[in-house]
């Protein structure tokens, strides 16, 4: 190339006497095919005060009559044919398909010299562990949205009323599970009671954090610790009317 170069209006740069005779016979970009209306030259990097305005040439199409434009003179050649038992031409054909339909499905760009993805990873396959892994995680995610259905605020508040039946003896034998039943009972006649996979897991969650926060990290069945002496209870009519159902 020239020193001199040609840059047109989508910033492609090109040898100024090439893109002097291009602009000659046609009016699109050699590259993106887009219309050049302005052509403006610069030499070692500096604007040299030349440009060229391009104008708009249009393709002469041959004047054909009804008749002939659908008649071809020139037929074309004869196609080629692959001979099915051949394995290694159909495996380079298939190729060729499945690499012509990934670059138009996820398209490529040149930027900075180097080829760029639009996606970086192609779709895993169908029937591959990946997606099946994928679609488990999903299915659990889900599942676990669909048992939380109360707020943090108001779990806590149940697991305060589970404490304060505890510590101040209204649960016989002064367990986890009397207390979590006696606790739980404020879901009876509601919708979450009709749900055993909600009702089992609020359970067994205010059983484990109610022995936790009382001290004991052994089973879930022992016996608590004895309340002091004077302790507030939460009202039963504050928890429902906060929890949200």
């Amino acid at each position: 190339m020239s020193q001199e170069v040609g840059i047109t209006d989508c910033h492609h740069k090109f040898c100024k006497a090439c893109i002097e005779k291009w602009i000659q016979q046609c009016s699109e970009c050699p590259l993106c095919r887009s219309q050049i209306k302005k052509v403006r030259f610069f030499k070692n990097s500096f604007y040299s005060g030349k440009e060229i305005d391009v104008e708009f040439k249009k393709q002469q199409m041959p004047d054909y009559d009804d008749i002939s434009m659908f008649i071809d003179d020139n037929p074309s050649p004869t196609p080629i044919i692959i001979d099915s038992d051949s394995d290694d031409d159909f495996e380079i054909i298939e190729q060729q398909r499945r690499t012509s339909t990934r670059n138009q499905h996820y398209g490529t760009t040149w930027q900075n010299g180097h080829r760029i993805s639009y996606r970086e990873h192609d779709s895993p396959d169908p029937c591959s562990d990946a997606l099946r892994t994928i679609s488990n995680d999903i299915r659990k995610r889900n599942e676990l949205k669909k048992l939380k259905l109360i707020s943090d605020k108001a779990f806590n508040m149940l697991l305060q009323l589970a404490k304060s039946y505890v510590m101040n003896g209204f649960v016989n034998q002064s367990d986890a599970f009397n207390a979590v039943n006696e606790v739980c009972s404020i879901f009876n006649g509601t919708d979450f009671e009709e749900n055993e996979e909600f009702y089992k897991n609020i359970k067994k969650t205010l059983q484990r954090k109610l022995i936790v926060s009382c001290g004991r990290s052994n089973s879930s069945g022992a016996s608590l610790p004895q309340p002091p002496a004077k302790r507030k209870l939460i009202p039963l009519s504050e928890i429902k009317n906060s929890a949200p159902y």
